[in-house]
C-alpha cells in the first residue's frame, strides 16, 4: 500500500511523546492518504504551530488541531469563545478550538499575501487553498456535530461549514472524502503554484543547517567566555555599539543546541532585527536543525503562544503576569531563552517569560544597552552615583561589561558617539569605556552634517542625498536612510520612487499604500519589517526604531524637528554607522550646536 510521506519520521514521532487523539489520527492519515500528500507533525510555520498539517501540492493545505476536551464540560459564551464549567461558582473562559485555527489560517495568508501586486485580491485566493479540520478525540460524533452546529461556536458563523469537524468514532475515509469535496481538495487550484507549496514546504521542513554553510569566525579573548552554553546559566551581558553582541548571542545560542538538542527561544522587541540575528547564526560553522530556533519578537510571541494554548488576549494580556497560569502544566519550559536589546522590555515582560518558560534547568542570557533605551521601558537606577544600572529582576547577579571594543565604528563615529553620551546622556546613563579595534581600513570616513528647517523640503532634502551619493560613489546597497516617523520618511520613500525612480527597501507601508487603506498599516509594516535584509542591492529606508540592532556601512540620518527625536533615538540612529554618517537637521536646536562643532558642516537653504 502507498502511504504520504510523513515528517518527521514515525520513529521521530514516538520520541515526540504524541498524545492519544494525535496517535489515532496520524495512523488514520497514515493508512487513508496515498503518496501524493504530505503529513507533517508539530511544524513551526513562521510562529504557528498547528499539530498537524496536510500538503498536497497543486491543491493546497490543511491545517489540523486535536483536542481531548469532552465537550459535555464546556458551553458556549459569546463572540466564539467557550466557557469550562467546573462547577457552579466558576468557569474559565477559553478561545474556541475554531477561532483558534483560524488566527492560524490567517497569519498564513497575511503572511504570503505580499508577496503579491493586489493584495486583497491575492488574500481572497489564498484563503481558499487552505483548510481547517478540528479532531475531538474524546467525544462522539454525534455529540460533537451537536454541539459545533450552536449559533455562538465561532465568531464568523459563516465559516463553521468550511471546517471539518471529527469526532472519536467520525474519522471514516468517507467522512474524509466528504470533507475533501467540500472544500475542493481534489480539485488542482491554480492559486496553489509551485513557488507558494516550496515556500510553505520551507517553512514545514526547514533545510538542515550545515557546517560548510557557516564562516571562520575569530572571536575576541573577552567574547570567548560569553560563548559557552551553560544549564542553569542567568547572565546579563552589555556592551558598547558594535561590540559583536548579536554575534556572541548566535554562537551561544547553537551551543546551547548541540548540548540541549532542544528548541531554543530567541527574542527581540524590534521585529525588523529578527532578520539580522539569524544571518548571525547562519555564520555559525556548525551543523543544527533550523526548526529547534525560534526566532520573533515579543508581542509576536505571546500572540503565537496564547493562541496555541486557546487563551484570550487583549492589549492589556502583553503585561498580564498571569496570562499563562491556567495552561503553566502544559507549557514544555525552553532549554534556552535569549532576549536580544533588553533594555526595550518592560519589566513585566521579562516576568512573564522567566515564570512562564522557564524552570531552574533554563540558560536565559539577555542583551543590552541602556543608551538605545528609545521606548523609556527601561528601567534604571535612581542614583547620582556612578555607573547608573539596569534593573532586571529575575536575573540575579553583576552586569557582565566586557564587550567594551567596538568594531563598527570608526575612530571618527566612535569619539562621536562617546562625545553626544558624555553631552546628552551621562545624567541618566553610565558612559561607556569604549576602545576601538585597531583593523586596517584604507578607506576615507565621512562625517558630514547639513543644517536645515523644518521648512526645507523633501525635494531638496533627498537631492541632498543624492548629491552624496553621486559625490562619494557610494552603492545603493551601502545606504540606509533613517529618520524618527514614518510619515516623514514615507514622504522620502515616494520622492525617490518618483523623481529618481530608484527602488527601494523599507519598513513600512508607502505612501499609496496609506493613502488607499490606512486602516491595514499596520500589517503592512509588519511585513516589511518580516522581510528587511541588507543584501538587497538597492537602498534601505526605515525608521531608527526599525533599524535598531543593524549596521551598514552608510547612515544618512535625519533629525526631525519633533519630540520622539529624544537622545536615545539619535544615539542608536548615528551608532547604525560602519563607515559613514551624514546628519541632516531639519531645524532641531537641541543637536546643532554639539554637531555643528565635531563635523564637517554646512547650511542648506
Amino acid at each position: 500500500m502507498h502511504h504520504p510521506v510523513l515528517y518527521p519520521e514515525m520513529a521521530l514521532i514516538q520520541k515526540m511523546n504524541p498524545s492519544e487523539g494525535e496517535r489515532n489520527i496520524l495512523n488514520f492519515l497514515w493508512k487513508t492518504l496515498s503518496t501524493d500528500y504530505e503529513v507533517y507533525y508539530k511544524p513551526f510555520i513562521n510562529g504557528n504551530t498547528p499539530d498537524i498539517v496536510i500538503l498536497r501540492r497543486k491543491y493546497g493545505v490543511i491545517l489540523i488541531d486535536v483536542y481531548d476536551w469532552e465537550l459535555n464540560e464546556y458551553a458556549i459564551k459569546e463572540n466564539g469563545y467557550w466557557k469550562e464549567e467546573k462547577d457552579k461558582d466558576e468557569s474559565y473562559i477559553w478561545l474556541s478550538p475554531f477561532n483558534k485555527l483560524t488566527n492560524y489560517k490567517s497569519n498564513i495568508v497575511n503572511f504570503y499575501c505580499n508577496k503579491f501586486p493586489e493584495q486583497n485580491i491575492a488574500r481572497n485566493k489564498i484563503w481558499g487553498t487552505i483548510n481547517r479540520m478540528i479532531y475531538f478525540c474524546n467525544t462522539s460524533q454525534e455529540e460533537t456535530n451537536r454541539f459545533c452546529n450552536q449559533k455562538e461556536c465561532i465568531s464568523s458563523t459563516h465559516e463553521i461549514k468550511y471546517f471539518g469537524i471529527f469526532g472519536k468514532d467520525g474519522l471514516t475515509q468517507k467522512a474524509l472524502n466528504d470533507y475533501f469535496r467540500l472544500t475542493n481538495f481534489t480539485k488542482p487550484n491554480s492559486v496553489f503554484t509551485d513557488e507558494l507549496y516550496h515556500d510553505l514546504q520551507r517553512y514545514l521542513r526547514p533545510p538542515h543547517h550545515e557546517v560548510e554553510e557557516g564562516i571562520d569566525i575569530r572571536y575576541t579573548k573577552e567574547q570567548l567566555p560569553l560563548i559557552v552554553s551553560t544549564s542553569q546559566a542567568r547572565r546579563k551581558i552589555k556592551g558598547v555599539a558594535g561590540c559583536g553582541k548579536t554575534l556572541v548571542l548566535a554562537k551561544r545560542a547553537v551551543n546551547a543546541y548541540i548540548r540541549t538538542q532542544r528548541p531554543i527561544l530567541i527574542l527581540t522587541f524590534n521585529l525588523a532585527l529578527k532578520n539580522y540575528i539569524r544571518d548571525k547564526i547562519s555564520d555559525v560553522k556548525e551543523s543544527f536543525r533550523w526548526e529547534y530556533f525560534y526566532i520573533t519578537n515579543y508581542h509576536q510571541f505571546i500572540k503565537d503562544q496564547s493562541n496555541k494554548y486557546n487563551l484570550t488576549l487583549d492589549l492589556e494580556s502583553f503585561d498580564n503576569i498571569h496570562l499563562f497560569d491556567r495552561v503553566k502544566n502544559r507549557i514544555q519550559p525552553y532549554a534556552a531563552i535569549f532576549i536580544d536589546e533588553i533594555q526595550d522590555y518592560k519589566q513585566e515582560w521579562i516576568d512573564i517569560i522567566v515564570n512562564s518558560f522557564t524552570n531552574k534547568e533554563t540558560e536565559l542570557v539577555v542583551f543590552g544597552d541602556e543608551k538605545q533605551n528609545i521606548y523609556n521601558n527601561a528601567i534604571v537606577e535612581d542614583t547620582d552615583i556612578s555607573p547608573k544600572e539596569l534593573i532586571i529582576r529575575g536575573i540575579p547577579g553583576p552586569w557582565n561589561k566586557s564587550l567594551q571594543t567596538t568594531f563598527r565604528l570608526g575612530t571618527e563615529i566612535a569619539n562621536l558617539a562617546k562625545a553626544f553620551q558624555i553631552k546628552f546622556l551621562q545624567k541618566k546613563y553610565s558612559i561607556d569605556e569604549m576602545s576601538i579595534s585597531q583593523r586596517l581600513n584604507f578607506e576615507g570616513r565621512i562625517l558630514e552634517y547639513y543644517r536645515a528647517t523644518q521648512s526645507t523640503s523633501v525635494d531638496r532634502i533627498v537631492d541632498l542625498v543624492y548629491n552624496q551619493i553621486k559625490l562619494y560613489d557610494i552603492h545603493p546597497s551601502d545606504i540606509a536612510i533613517l529618520g524618527c516617523t514614518k510619515e516623514y520618511m514615507r514622504e522620502v520613500d515616494y520622492n525617490i520612487r518618483t523623481r529618481y525612480k530608484e527602488k527601494t527597501t523599507i519598513t513600512f507601508d508607502t505612501k499609496e499604500e496609506y493613502a488607499q487603506n490606512a486602516s491595514i498599516s499596520k500589517d503592512i509594516c509588519r511585513v516589511r519589517k518580516n522581510e528587511l535584509i541588507l543584501r538587497s542591492g538597492i537602498i534601505k529606508i526605515s525608521t531608527i526604531h526599525s533599524f535598531k540592532g543593524w549596521e551598514i556601512h552608510t547612515v544618512i540620518l535625519i533629525v526631525e524637528n519633533t519630540e520622539h527625536a529624544n537622545p536615545e533615538l539619535v544615539y542608536t540612529g548615528l551608532t547604525r554607522a560602519k563607515q559613514n554618517l551624514i546628519i541632516i537637521n531639519l531645524g532641531n536646536a537641541t543637536y546643532d550646536e554639539f554637531f555643528s562643532l565635531r563635523m564637517h558642516h554646512q547650511v542648506i537653504s
